[in-house]
This record gives structure tokens, C-alpha cells and sequence, in this order.
């Protein structure tokens, strides 16, 4: 009997021991998560070697009646039908690690969430659209009720809206009404032309719970949609900078 009573104790520390181990660790706080540490020297286009295999496409500009060629490293590329030599797209989508500008698989994504990895990585798309103003505009116009339907609409000016110093650089356009409530930052060039607009979401608004930022650009004549988490707010110039110059490699003759 004291026998049997020993083996039960023993059986049963083990397992109380061992389901303590297996307990896995609290996933981080992906709404806390810190930015992404971003190293100043990083080179986006250290893949446009002669070594690299690279794909050579088109993006078909057509508001603009034109074709954008494009020659990038086949590692961005995931899908077998975006390596298609001298094809034409309407699009191109990009998923990068933030940190790093690695290219990242939708499987590793999935690896990451299933773990509870922090979320620092982004999505960018060249493509097609009307002008920046005129899709801020449109933006801005939402939303439409029943009897605003077959009806001409009148396109706002973000610059008819209250302008405000924004955080890290940018200017927020006040028009949470028009917004739902999201927030609405752009930033200008040089010469004070509307150079971007990024929408915002916020956390508990519309039952949001992971915040991100949708960045529209135009990046070497071609219309570029940059999404990545809210929590990388203030590496937007950085991720900015170095999507454009991914893109300028992409779009040189010389490479």
C-alpha cells in the first residue's frame, strides 16, 4: 500500500512539474509594443546585386496611359505567378519586416501571430489611383446617406479642415466627423505640395483593438498605399525614406 502511495506521488509531482513548464509565457502587449528599432545605415536595395535573381515586370499606370518597369529581387516576391518575366500588373504588394526591410512570407506572419511574436512588419503596395488630393478629398466626403446616391458629389480641400502641428513631423487635418472619429495626418514636400495622407485608426473606436496607419503616397511616378502597426507612428519618415528608395532601385535603368 505505502508502495502504491508512493508511485501516485510520484506520478502526480511530475505532472504537476511538468504542466508548470509548459505553461507558456503572456504574449507581449501588441497595443504597448515599443517601435521598431530601425538601424540608420540599413540598406534597402542591398539585394539589386548582379549575384540576386531578380524578376523584371510592369505596372500598368492606367489613369495615366502609361507602363512602369520594374526589377526587383525574386525573394520579395512570394507568389509563383508574380515571377512571371515581363508580366503586367495592376499591382504589386510587399510584405516587409519594419527593423530589418526583409521580406516576410504570409506563413512566417502566421508563425509569428500563433506565437505572439510583436507585430513589426508592414505591408506596401505600388499601384494605380487617381491624384493624392483628389483621394484625400474623397476621403474626406464620406460618408454618403441614401439620397446622396446617383448624385454629383463635391470633393472637399483637406485645407478647408483645421490644420494642426501633428506628431513626429506631421500635420494633423481636424475632421473626426468626416473620420469616424479615425485620425487624419499629411505631410508636404519642399515646395509645400500635398506629398502624403495617412488615416489612422484608434483603439476602442468602431470596436478597433489593433491600431494601424495607412499611409497613400506617390513614390517614383507611381501611387504607393503603405499600412503598418499604429506603434510605429514614429518611424513613419524612416519607413517612408526607405520604401522610396527600395522603389528607386526598382525603377533605375542602372541596376
Amino acid at each position: 500500500m505505502k508502495r502504491l502511495l508512493l508511485t501516485f506521488a510520484c506520478f502526480a509531482a511530475f505532472f504537476s512539474t511538468s504542466g508548470r513548464a509548459e505553461v507558456p509565457a503572456a504574449d507581449p502587449d501588441r497595443k504597448e509594443q515599443a517601435p521598431s528599432v530601425i538601424d540608420p545605415d540599413l540598406h534597402p536595395c542591398r539585394y539589386f546585386t548582379l549575384e540576386e535573381e531578380m524578376i523584371d515586370f510592369f505596372i500598368g499606370m492606367e489613369h495615366e496611359e502609361r507602363l512602369v518597369p520594374i526589377r526587383v529581387p525574386k525573394r520579395y516576391l512570394e507568389d509563383r505567378f508574380d515571377h512571371e518575366e515581363g508580366a503586367v500588373h495592376g499591382a504589386q504588394l510587399f510584405r516587409i519586416e519594419v527593423p530589418t526591410f526583409e521580406p516576410i512570407t504570409r506563413r512566417e506572419t502566421g508563425r509569428r501571430n500563433a506565437a505572439g511574436l510583436p507585430w513589426n512588419w508592414m505591408n506596401f503596395i505600388i499601384k494605380d489611383q487617381l491624384p493624392l488630393d483628389h483621394t484625400l478629398g474623397l476621403r474626406l466626403a464620406l460618408p454618403i446617406s441614401v439620397d446622396d446616391i446617383g448624385k454629383p458629389r463635391s470633393v472637399p480641400d483637406f485645407r478647408d479642415f483645421p490644420n494642426l502641428t501633428g506628431p513626429h513631423g506631421l500635420t494633423s487635418v481636424v475632421a473626426p466627423d468626416r473620420l469616424g472619429g479615425e485620425d487624419l495626418f499629411v505631410h508636404y514636400d519642399d515646395e509645400q505640395n500635398l506629398a502624403g495622407w495617412m488615416l489612422c485608426s484608434v483603439r476602442g473606436l468602431n470596436h478597433t483593438q489593433n491600431e494601424r496607419c495607412y499611409h497613400t503616397t506617390r513614390l517614383s511616378e507611381m501611387d504607393v498605399g503603405i499600412s503598418f502597426r499604429r506603434t510605429e507612428l514614429s518611424n513613419w519618415n524612416i519607413i517612408y525614406q526607405n520604401v522610396a528608395q527600395f522603389l528607386t532601385c526598382a525603377t533605375s535603368e542602372n541596376l
